[in-house]
């Protein structure tokens, strides 16, 4: 609970954030802790926490809720790395899928991956051919002036995805480590051929995921999202919105009622009935 004179609403707007991977999680657990869970679980949270998560020290209730969940989504992953895919070849795929961030995948595209350095990014296992690398030279240059969503629109048709690459070369971008560390990574997709391209992002590093894994990931949320509508979701999402449509109606009146009353100058006088007598 908030006054509402003394909220930071950007930090307000990340707590709720938080809780809302901790919320995701807890309902990932439930379903695992069925006898038969599902086969894929979508989420539309990140997996991990991001750097731009983290809150300032002085936001006393934002570092807590961070360390809570923090706390919480490592504690997951203790307990159920095991049974998830790929560790366990017939566990349920835990998927986090992400609107556009299409930022990693033009960074790698500007990297020389004729080099070492520049390969550490990919996951060789996805069918990475370094005999083609050499047709990527300046490629870097040729990019220049091209914004990010007209490049990955220019790659990917419909029931394409990227190369899967690395989101943890900067560990200290994302957290629990402890969860970190057995790898994260990502790849970008699109369904029919307008649909909206969106990034997957799985647990796990090579060895455990290999091209033809991540292309049996890829052809399920393909099939999911072929509405062919630029801003339509995987059906799963879709009848989960549908579902809290009633819940958005709702704070939609509630939030015309305090309008109101504010124009009103209900609330004021509520606050301050009783005061004249005193």
């Amino acid at each position: 609970v908030s006054e509402l004179d003394d909220i930071d609403f950007e930090a307000q707007r990340k707590r709720l954030d938080l809780v809302e991977m901790r919320q995701a999680y807890a309902l990932v657990e439930r379903m695992l802790k069925n006898e038969s869970p599902s086969q894929l679980i979508l989420l539309d949270t990140p997996l991990f926490l991001n750097r731009e998560m983290a809150p300032l020290k002085r936001n006393v209730k934002h570092w807590a809720e961070h360390e809570k969940t923090k706390q919480a989504i490592e504690k997951f992953w203790d307990d159920y790395r095991g049974i998830l895919f790929p560790w366990n070849p017939n566990g349920p795929v835990l998927v986090s899928i992400l609107a556009e961030r299409f930022s990693a995948v033009i960074s790698i595209a500007r990297q020389d991956l004729r080099s070492d350095e520049g390969r550490r990014y990919l996951l060789q296992s996805d069918g990475f051919d370094p005999d083609k690398a050499g047709l990527l030279k300046n490629l870097d240059e040729k990019l220049t002036g091209i914004g990010d969503t007209r490049f990955i629109n220019g790659i990917l048709t419909g029931f394409t995805r990227t190369i899967a690459f690395r989101m943890t070369e900067n560990r200290s971008r994302m957290e629990p480590a402890g969860a970190v560390d057995h790898g994260v990574i990502g790849f970008h997709y699109k369904g029919g051929q307008s649909s909206q391209i969106k990034m997957v992002q799985l647990a796990g590093d090579e060895p455990e995921w290999s091209d033809a894994l991540l292309d049996s990931v890829a052809w399920k949320l393909m099939i999911l999202d072929m509405q062919n509508r630029s801003k339509a979701h995987p059906l799963p999402q879709l009848l989960g919105q549908q579902q809290l449509k009633l819940l958005n109606d709702f704070v939609k009146y509630y939030r015309r009622g305090i309008t109101d009353a504010l124009k009103r100058n209900d609330i004021e006088k509520t606050w301050i009935s009783g005061l004249d007598g005193e």
